[in-house]
């Protein structure tokens, strides 16, 4: 259900919906469908190959970013260079409007296709970023658990399936 909440507030910060989460749920399957991994990686395996293909959980990877950076590396072939420190990355986020997310993502994706993603490095040290995909109103914890009871079922089957699919269980229960 994490997930769907993740995809939920995506879609908020970048101006799609800015409408509460039992309205998005009806317009944007995709909340629920990016939450639904074993059939995703059947489909990764079938067309990488299952040993081309290496599954990391979130959960596994929260305060271990460098090592996980490293074990990458050395799994294609190259050294790592130095030690990064790495902070959260993709922090949920709410913009003030739905517009200003709209228009931030639309310069960023117009500066990413120039290739000045230097423009959108010092935008970013300069809080650019914060100051348009933030200091929106965060929706409610307990009204976005509550929309996501109706799929329960649902991600307590693909957290099954995906346990027999890898052989060990994902570190997130179904609450």
């Amino acid at each position: 259900m994490k997930r769907a909440v993740s995809q939920y507030f995506h879609l908020r910060m970048y101006g799609r919906t800015d409408v509460g989460i039992a309205a998005a749920l009806e317009r944007f399957p995709s909340i629920i469908g990016h939450s639904i991994y074993a059939a995703r990686l059947q489909h990764w395996f079938d067309v990488f190959g299952r040993s081309n293909v290496q599954v990391v959980f979130y959960e596994e990877v929260i305060g271990n970013v460098p090592r996980l950076f490293e074990e990458v590396l050395v799994k294609v072939g190259l050294q790592p260079s130095q030690e990064r420190e790495v902070g959260r990355v993709n922090a949920a986020a709410v913009p003030r409007s739905k517009a200003l997310g709209r228009l931030g993502q639309h310069v960023a994706q117009r500066l990413r296709e120039a290739g000045l993603h230097s423009v959108i490095a010092l935008g970013k040290r300069l809080g650019v970023k914060s100051l348009l995909f933030s200091g929106g109103a965060m929706p409610n914890q307990s009204e976005l658990e509550s929309a996501l009871l109706a799929w329960r079922a649902e991600f307590a089957d693909d957290r099954e399936a995906l346990t027999r699919l890898l052989g060990r269980c994902p570190p997130w229960r179904v609450e």
